[in-house]
């Protein structure tokens, strides 16, 4: 009786995977969202609220210049990668010139060797010829 009251609970949480998802086949009907709701209205993204942070500005003391500066978080990023970088950090100076420069281009030459060419080539006619035959 215990294996019938278990098949059921199996039973029911498939019926409500069912409802809930729809069987494979029929997953996705023609017409219908599979996201009704959506992101709500007026909700930003995350690259938005992370710019408007940068943008606000603070009074700090310049850590290149030691003067007092009204700077954006950017400038405050940027002036601290930028002291990293002179004391001698590869990761930041990296950092830097990826971003002033550009990532360098990395090129890749292959070679191939003429052996290897006769032997695809004499493949190939190896094949042709048993398919005629």
């Amino acid at each position: 009786m215990s294996n019938e009251a278990e098949f059921s609970d199996e039973e029911k949480k498939k019926q409500d995977y069912l409802k809930k998802f729809g069987d494979k086949d029929n997953r996705w009907q023609k017409g219908v969202s599979g996201n009704p709701k959506g992101k709500p209205k007026g909700i930003l993204n995350s690259k938005t609220v992370f710019k408007r942070w940068l943008e606000t500005r603070e009074y700090i003391k310049n850590p290149i210049t030691g003067e007092v500066e009204e700077l954006t978080q950017y400038d405050i990023v940027a002036l601290a990668t930028l002291k990293k970088a002179r004391g001698g950090s590869v990761p930041h100076i990296n950092a830097l010139l990826d971003r002033a420069e550009g990532k360098p281009v990395q090129n890749v030459i292959q070679e191939v060797s003429q052996k290897l060419v006769a032997r695809i080539e004499k493949e190939d006619k190896t094949n042709e010829t048993e398919e005629e035959e």
